[in-house]
Parts: C-alpha cells; structure tokens; sequence
C-alpha cells in the first residue's frame, strides 16, 4: 500500500506541475487551480486527508469537471478508509477523463479488497492497456 500511495502522490504532483486540462479558461485560474491542487496534494502528503478533501472541493466548486481534482479527492477519501466515497469519485473522474490510468488502479485496488476479482481485472486491464498505447493522463 505504501508504494501505491508513493506512486499516487508522484502522480499527483506530477498532474499539478503540468497545469490543468481545459486550457480555454483563463491562465490565472488555471494558475490558481494548480496551485489549489498543489496545495492540496501537499497537505495529503502531510496526511492531512480532510484539509486536501476541502483543497479539491475549493477547486470543484468552480470547475466540476476537473477529472484530476475528483480523482485526487477520491484518493484522499481511499486514504481515510472512505471506500464508498473513493470509488464514487474514481468512477467520476474516470466518466470525466478515460486516460487517467491512476484512477483505473486505484478503483482496481478497491474492487480486490471488496472480492470483487472480475472488476478489478477489468480495472487492470484498462490500466495497461492505456500504458501500453502511450495515452495516459
């Protein structure tokens, strides 16, 4: 698990260095989004899960279909042990954004510890095959 949360936060960070999709919006919004969302990730990094819940919520609030900001906010959920609410925004930001094979992992790693193997293989599958085709987000 802590490799996966390694990989989450590189991934996170990663994400927030590289700006924002949606590039009609304003620079200084998307400015100010990445730099919500780094704050965010820095606060989930300190372990402050709720504090990087409200960071994300603060750039959804403006910008729902912010697939980064819904999958960041699962992963702070996954990591408070809210399964149910990760999940529900992994197949969020998965709706919003089919690329981001971060969410395909992680929602993969929920459907294991539920038993659900079929799911999770399904997950997997679409995790590499986007690693494969060079087309993740």
């Amino acid at each position: 698990m802590a490799r996966h949360s390694r990989s989450l936060s590189a991934f996170a960070a990663l994400i927030c260095f590289a700006g924002l999709n949606g590039c009609s919006e304003r620079a200084s919004d998307a400015s100010s989004d990445a730099a919500q969302l780094r704050h965010g990730v820095s606060l989930a990094d300190r372990g402050d899960y709720r504090g990087a819940i409200s960071t994300y919520d603060l750039v959804l609030g403006h910008k729902p279909q912010n697939a980064e900001a819904v999958y960041l906010r699962g992963s702070a959920r996954d990591r408070l042990g809210d399964r149910v609410g990760a999940l529900a925004d992994y197949d969020t930001a998965l709706r919003l954004d089919a690329r981001l094979l971060p969410a395909y992992v992680a929602r993969a790693a929920i459907h294991a510890e539920r038993g659900d193997s079929a799911a999770a293989a399904a997950d997997y599958r679409s995790a590499r095959e986007l690693q494969g085709n060079d087309q993740v987000h």
